[in-house]
């Protein structure tokens, strides 16, 4: 690591502390409407041993796991001079790969790794507009979804995905069929935007009814409003199980001053410091890209 860059480093945490404090509170969920996991970044960043320990503590609890993988070219590159293999590949190798597993983005990938998602169970959150945004290409949904893989829709983090509106998504996915494979497939690509944000997603990790899970808008909306505007603005109520759910949640947002919140934490993101370390991170990258 380049001089310049050490001083950004943090005190190495050890994965198996890492993965206690997590068994810990995996241990302690009572929820029913949220599920709690393991997330694990990406393949190419976790080590054998941390990605086995993850698989055992997850099979020992019944927990999901998330993880992200061949969201860029460099990635997939990097995985391949490394193991010799895809990122796929190696989760497939080390059993990570089981129904109670979500890859997100899988944009770089190959017909085999296709099989081993569809053949795995593995469902697939789909972030286009952070692919996009960072570059990375259009994740083949279509051909997964005819292998049989569960696709989902996801946004991605709001660093990279600015939002965190599933109608956005839904848009840029129906306005990205003939790309990204969903023309390809008979019926109406705005349904099947709708259905995996909503079937999909909920097949994931949730079963029962979703006859009582719906939205409730203020004025009615045209046809296929959901995938072309942006109708978060009309919400009325959200009902999950039959219980309205968005005004409480409004609700906690006044008690808790959250607005204020989020604005001293977007205030201190771009505090002097912080924009100055941010300039020599960029600067120190850029003397070791042009070094080589």
């Amino acid at each position: 690591m380049p001089e310049d860059l050490v001083a950004f480093q943090r005190p190495t945490t050890r994965y198996e502390d890492q993965l206690q404090k997590a068994a810990a509170i995996l241990r302690g969920w009572r929820g029913d409407k949220v599920k709690v996991g393991l997330a694990l970044s990406n393949p190419v960043w976790c080590s054998d041993e941390l990605l086995r320990g993850a698989v055992q503590l997850a099979r020992e609890l019944g927990s999901p796991i998330e993880i992200h993988a061949e969201e860029s070219p460099l990635q997939r590159e990097v995985s391949l001079a490394q193991w010799g293999i895809s990122g796929i590949e190696r989760l497939a190798h080390l059993g990570l790969l089981s129904e109670r597993t979500l890859c997100a983005h899988v944009v770089q990938l190959s017909d085999r790794d296709i099989q081993l998602l569809a053949y795995h169970k593995a469902s697939i959150s789909h972030n286009p507009i952070s692919n996009l945004k960072l570059q990375n290409g259009v994740a083949p949904i279509g051909r997964m979804l005819a292998a049989g893989v569960n696709v989902c829709l996801g946004s991605d983090g709001h660093a990279s995905g600015d939002s965190q509106n599933l109608f956005t998504v839904m848009k840029f996915v129906s306005a990205l069929a003939g790309m990204n494979g969903l023309r390809e497939h008979e019926g109406v690509v705005e349904e099947m935007a709708l259905r995996l944000a909503t079937e999909n997603g909920r097949r994931l990790w949730f079963e029962g009814d979703l006859s009582e899970d719906y939205i409730e808008f203020s004025e009615p909306l045209g046809p296929y409003a959901y995938a072309w505007d942006d109708p978060a603005d009309y919400i009325k109520e959200v009902y999950v199980d039959g219980e309205p759910r968005l005004a409480r949640a409004r609700q906690l947002v006044r008690e808790k001053n959250a607005n204020q919140v989020v604005l001293e934490m977007r205030a201190n993101a771009v505090a002097p410091g912080k924009l100055e370390r941010a300039e020599r991170w960029v600067a120190a990258i850029k003397r070791q890209t042009l070094a080589r």
